[in-house]
């Protein structure tokens, strides 16, 4: 719309008429096209949430039931394993309900922290973690399972690849 408006008033078919027409009808396709383009994005967007969901469910719920599986053999921290299993089915859950792929971040931040702290079962004092979310920002929409990826990664590539204790920090500015 930014000075492309159709040409109104012109009821002739001489030159300026047929021109008139054909400027309306190229301002139609293009009106058209941009559509078909921000739709195409849009699918685009959600397909690439919906495979990170659907890479996160199956590895991880794998690798935590393996984890309570070990801890309950083991009799170490068995104690912990109710807490861990409700934990799970909350991720679970909030992962798999249908409905708006956008959350505000204060979820997705509680998501992250349920997340890391299942994994602090596994690597006990190794893995800490902070969350920083200013008041006003807790309900600012963000894609759902956004920080999912980024945490795991600091998980596998940075704490389990090493004996050393890590921190892992996610804020909000």
């Amino acid at each position: 719309k930014d000075g492309c408006e159709p040409i109104t008033g012109i009821k002739t078919n001489d030159e300026v008429g047929v021109l008139s027409q054909s400027f309306n009808q190229l301002i139609a396709e293009i009106e058209e096209l941009l559509q078909k383009v921000y739709k195409a994005e849009i699918y685009k967007k959600e397909a690439e949430i919906k495979a990170i969901k659907m890479h996160m469910n199956p590895h991880f719920l794998y690798n935590t039931l393996e984890s309570i599986g070990i801890m309950v053999k083991s009799k170490r921290n068995a104690e912990a394993v109710p807490e861990m299993i409700h934990m799970l089915s909350r991720i679970l859950r909030f992962s798999i309900t249908p409905g708006n792929d956008f959350i505000p971040l204060k979820l997705e931040m509680q998501f992250a922290e349920w997340y890391i702290r299942l994994h602090q079962f596994r690597l006990g004092d190794r893995l800490s973690y902070e969350i920083e979310i200013p008041d006003e920002l807790s309900q600012v929409k963000v894609p759902k399972l956004i920080l999912q990826t980024l945490v795991e990664n600091a998980v596998i590539h940075g704490v389990g690849g090493t004996d050393k204790p890590g921190i892992i920090r996610i804020f909000a500015r």
